[in-house]
């Protein structure tokens, strides 16, 4: 069925900077770990071939790769090692993971930290572990807040009360804060700037994305469905023919020795053929 559904194709990668296209590829998750080395060749692929040229005069329209559920690709190296430059052609690729530890897991701490140092924007989403929540608590900053104590001197007559007060630099949002915010609420990092909290906007129950939805519902009806004609595939469960016996033969001749030369050595002709 792979084979046959990839036999042919109408597609021309070097077209998605020339004309206004958008390009979805799901699979059912039952079936994802049959289509993931395949899904893998064509991001390759689509990374690869608009990494070769820097847009042309007719390339005007740039390329939003989005990848979600990072994790459940095995690993994509060339992705992760060429994330600073895919700017400078016209790209941005927008990675996203249930939390931080995955990336750990499939590509190393060391990676990580470049990978995040090199993404200008980041979301953060309904944070539900310790080390995501760190990270994004260190991201956010730091403030200084002043600290005020009070205190007695003197004797029980003589006594008087005094007040001191120092600065001291706490996180802005610290990681436990980051673990309880609110459901309805996301974290938004941009380089250069502060974070803010925003309100989240769920599309399956906003109006106006629901509205939206269902103005295109229709259009799936309408999307052609190549038909597949399945090649005969070679028949793996099948009974093997049964083998002949055969007597095997005695082999009656000396055995040879692998170190005896295959021909006498003769000075003469060895030194002739050098000399010619």
């Amino acid at each position: 069925l792979m084979a046959e559904a990839t036999s042919a194709s109408d597609f021309d990668i070097r077209e998605l900077r020339r004309n206004p296209y958008s390009l979805f590829v799901a699979s059912p998750v039952s079936d994802f770990g049959t289509v993931e080395p395949l899904l893998r060749l064509l991001i390759q692929q689509i990374h690869d071939v608009m990494l070769r040229n820097v847009p042309g005069k007719d390339e005007p329209y740039n390329i939003l790769m989005m990848l979600d559920e990072f994790y459940q690709f095995e690993r994509l190296p060339e992705i992760v090692k060429r994330a600073p430059l895919v700017a400078g052609y016209g790209m941005t690729i927008a990675l996203i993971a249930q939390n931080i530890p995955q990336i750990d897991e499939r590509y190393g701490v060391k990676t990580r930290d470049a990978l995040l140092g090199n993404m200008d924007i980041k979301l953060n989403i309904a944070v539900g572990d310790d080390t995501t929540a760190k990270i994004v608590s260190g991201n956010l900053g730091r403030q200084y807040v002043e600290r005020e104590g009070w205190g007695k001197t003197g004797g029980l007559l003589l006594s008087r009360q005094a007040s001191q007060g120092r600065f001291e630099l706490i996180p802005l949002m610290d990681p436990d804060a980051v673990l309880r915010l609110d459901d309805n609420a996301t974290i938004l990092q941009i380089r250069g700037t502060y974070g803010a909290i925003l309100n989240k906007l769920n599309f399956y129950a906003d109006k106006k994305f629901v509205d939206r939805r269902s103005q295109v519902a229709s259009y799936t009806s309408k999307m052609p469905i190549p038909v597949l004609v399945l090649t005969p595939e070679w028949p793996l469960f099948s009974d093997r023919p049964p083998q002949t016996s055969q007597e095997p033969v005695e082999n009656t001749s000396p055995v040879a020795d692998e170190f005896e030369p295959k021909t006498p050595f003769s000075p003469v002709s060895q030194a002739g053929a050098a000399v010619s």
